[in-house]
């Protein structure tokens, strides 16, 4: 959960633990449940020079979580697996929700694997800084594509999936930069139209390099390597955002 990203996002609220079986006490539960635990690992690229090592995995079942609904597979003798590694049993957290709040982002382990709080606050405030969003719908529609698309940019081998909850103040912050955006005219309306170099992100000295996608009609649903004008980087974050392309041409 995140507040008042209209200053910066001032504090993050971790609401969750993640079930997972590198989690100290998760290890401990399940070995004594006589379960076992192993990471594996693939070799890709040309001549198999990069190794690509996957996330910590539980025997029965060789889920990368340690707590599901379902997975018979893992919970069942008949099946093969053994009772008590794999639980189903949740844990329940109550907080209560202010005014201050502005979102909470519902994300599954294959974006956590690869995005920390940091990362996730960033994609959702240069969604929300974005030109040409009608309403907070298309912000968080945005917000989602770009934690989804930086986590398969680092590679992340499991699931991804988002949801995006947005309250009132960040509604309100959402229709202050719309507003700021319909009435500024220095950006160009057609952004094929700007030099690629004002495009272009300059590497900051020991810090990752970020790929930025400015985007046009007709982007939504394209991979990042389908859009002209794109510079890659190993680690670093699409952040989708027009803002640098204003700041840029200032």
């Amino acid at each position: 959960m995140y507040d008042k990203i209209s200053e910066g996002c001032t504090k993050v609220y971790v609401v969750t633990k993640d079930h997972k079986p590198s989690e100290d006490s998760e290890q401990k539960r399940i070995t004594e449940a006589g379960g076992k635990i192993y990471q594996s690992s693939v070799q890709c690229g040309s001549g198999a020079k990069e190794t690509i090592v996957g996330p910590k995995r539980v025997l029965p079942g060789r889920l990368s979580v340690s707590r599901t609904f379902g997975d018979p597979e893992a919970k069942l003798i008949a099946l093969g697996g053994k009772p008590g590694v794999i639980v189903a049993e949740p844990e329940v957290k109550s907080f209560k929700i202010t005014e201050k709040f502005d979102f909470v982002v519902l994300a599954s382990d294959g974006i956590y694997d690869k995005l920390n709080n940091k990362d996730v606050v960033q994609c959702v405030s240069s969604a929300a800084g974005e030109m040409g969003h009608k309403s907070v719908h298309d912000v968080c529609g945005s917000a989602v594509e770009c934690i989804v698309k930086n986590a398969l940019m680092r590679k992340s081998l499991d699931n991804v999936t988002v949801v995006i909850f947005s309250f009132k103040h960040f509604k309100h912050f959402v229709k202050q930069k719309l507003a700021m955006t319909h009435t500024y005219s220095g950006i160009p309306k057609d952004l094929e139209s700007v030099p690629k170099k004002a495009l272009e992100t300059p590497k900051a000295a020991g810090k990752s390099e970020f790929a930025v996608i400015p985007r046009r009609p007709g982007d939504r649903g394209k991979t990042p390597d389908s859009r002209n004008g794109v510079k890659k980087a190993d680690k670093g974050l699409l952040d989708g955002s027009a803002n640098r392309v204003r700041a840029s041409l200032k």
